[in-house]
């Protein structure tokens, strides 16, 4: 079994996936990255160009080509889902019949910038947390 991305669909049943294989190095005895492209068996002819799809490898040769056969889809191209609300967005709208009413759209507002820290600079540190004794600088837990 490997995961890999699908490249492209040029014949129905059938298409190139990328897959990211790791070689071993007997002499370095490290592994190394390399990339296969692979012709894989689509049995529902359902997956997209760019969709990351599970293969397995066929038992025999399919057609004399296709080695690998796919499970099943793991994530379809352009399918974004909100985790904050779980509803499928595009850019920054939500799609149509996943809308929020204004009650629960505030109550999110809130239950968020309440998670929020932002400081004003990136370099912001809090002076009071730190006492100076002679030349020692020791920080002190308020919290």
């Amino acid at each position: 079994m490997a995961v890999g991305k699908v490249l492209r669909k040029e014949v129905n049943h059938r298409a190139a996936v990328s897959v990211n294989l790791h070689r071993m190095n007997d002499y370095l005895c490290l592994y190394f990255p390399e990339k296969s492209t692979l012709e894989v068996f689509d049995p529902e002819n359902d997956c997209d160009v760019g969709d990351v799809v599970l293969i397995r490898k066929l038992p025999e040769l399919r057609n004399n080509i296709e080695t690998h056969k796919i499970e099943r889809i793991i994530h379809k191209v352009g399918a974004i889902i909100d985790p904050m609300t779980g509803f499928r967005v595009e850019a920054d709208e939500y799609l149509p019949g996943c809308e929020l009413d204004p009650a629960a759209r505030e109550e999110l507002k809130k239950e968020v910038s309440k998670r929020e820290y932002v400081p004003k600079y990136s370099y912001e540190v809090d002076l009071n947390s730190y006492k100076w004794e002679s030349r020692n600088l020791t920080r002190t837990d308020n919290d």
